[in-house]
């Protein structure tokens, strides 16, 4: 926290600790998510293809649904953006509705970090996408050496 000349807080700087709660401008956005990880973006466009092309099954005669898949959901609370999911598919059936999170990892770089997140994603999503279920899944290449140990932490 920056301070005055008369050594008071200054009231138009955020304390370190909120600074993540101020509103932040678009381009930050584009300047976080522009340091991920070499293949994200091809992983995660790949990702949303096998999504879209998912046919809906086993699904009673007459019902109603709606599915919407969308890349970089925003997670939106008190009016502000507070995170971004790699991917999500919203499902309603007969005014039921299934909320799927999907954390996309193109290497698994610690698994407890994932965990976390995945974790943080869920309860993000339970409280800023209106759903009767929410779930989160991580997807990461099947063959990662740290597959089994994050399976082993995050089984969804």
């Amino acid at each position: 926290m920056t301070t005055s000349a008369s050594n008071l807080p200054d009231p138009l700087v955020a304390a370190p600790d909120q600074q993540s709660f101020m509103p932040r401008p678009p381009s930050a956005f584009h300047d976080q998510a522009y340091r991920r990880l070499t293949g994200h973006d091809r992983m995660q466009q790949e990702f949303l293809e096998f999504l879209r092309s998912q046919k809906i099954t086993d699904i009673a005669a007459g019902a109603i649904v709606h599915r919407r898949v969308e890349g970089e959901l925003p997670l939106v609370r008190r009016g502000q953006i507070v995170g971004f999911v790699d991917a999500a598919v919203i499902t309603t059936i007969n005014l039921t509705t299934f909320a799927e999170f999907f954390e996309i990892k193109p290497k698994i770089e610690t698994v407890y970090g994932i965990v976390r997140q995945a974790k943080a994603i869920l309860e993000l999503g339970k409280t800023c996408v209106p759903a009767d279920f929410h779930f989160c899944h991580v997807v990461v290449p099947h063959d990662d050496p740290l597959l089994s140990d994050l399976r082993a932490e995050w089984p969804h």
